[in-house]
């Protein structure tokens, strides 16, 4: 089952999740599939520029990815009737050229653990983008008052966060670096030694880096924004540095 299909879909998503929980109140999906989550720096459509963010490429938006990062899971049950359950997400995406977020189901029926599990995704840009800070992004899902989750697990491409009970929040601490000037600073293999102003660590970047040095090839050339690919000089400086 390709899961990127049940985003355009909101028949499919309703499909995703056990029919016999919410019943006749399937529009809950169309619902939300119209609203596509939003809000956030980085919800706006794809626009273009932003400080360090524009495209090299000069391409539009094409098709949905998951975020880098999902830093809050939220549940909250709302006041009035039928008094379903709002799931808030908020992730950060690498430029500000990646366009709204939306919460996909990855999982059918009610696993054995209770968790909804969900990813965050949100339309890519086409073509390679120069590193900037991260950006935010955020989706809602309304999910029916009687629904069977005892709680929701949302992925992003490099973590996951599990609200493990709802009404709720589960927050992601980790603290992420701005790559507008990584271009000249000094690169730090991962175990090596030095930090401090100029240099990266490369703990300090997304774990699926790819690292070219003055020897190496460039064989694989599959399609990924959320890989940042840096050029070191025999020095260990970055020559270059982009998403694609």
């Amino acid at each position: 089952m390709n899961r990127r299909a049940l985003v355009f879909s909101a028949t499919s998503l309703a499909a995703a999740l056990p029919l016999a929980a919410f019943g006749a109140r399937a529009g809950w999906a169309q619902e939300n599939t119209a609203a596509g989550g939003g809000g956030g720096e980085a919800a706006a459509g794809g626009g273009g520029g932003g400080a360090g963010g524009g495209e090299a490429g000069g391409q539009t938006a094409s098709a949905q990815a998951p975020v880098a990062y999902v830093t809050s899971v939220a549940a909250e049950r709302l006041t009035y009737a039928p008094k379903d359950v709002l799931v808030r997400v908020q992730g950060l995406v690498s430029t500000i050229n990646w366009g709204a977020g939306v919460l996909v189901p990855l999982v059918r029926g009610v696993p054995s653990d209770g968790m909804l599990d969900l990813e965050l995704v949100a339309t890519a840009p086409n073509g390679t983008q120069f590193p900037s800070k991260f950006y935010p992004v955020d989706a809602d899902l309304k999910l029916p008052a009687d629904n069977p989750y005892k709680g929701v697990r949302v992925r992003g491409a490099f973590n996951a966060v599990t609200l493990k009970a709802m009404p709720g929040i589960e927050q992601n601490p980790t603290e992420f670096p701005d790559l507008t000037k990584i271009v000249g600073m000094t690169y730090v293999p991962k175990g090596g030694s030095g930090s401090g102003a100029g240099m990266i660590k490369a703990e300090e970047l997304p774990p699926n880096t790819k690292v070219i040095g003055p020897t190496d090839g460039m064989n694989d050339q599959t399609r990924d924004p959320n890989r940042l690919t840096l050029f070191i000089a025999a020095d260990g400086k970055v020559l270059d540095a982009y998403w694609n």
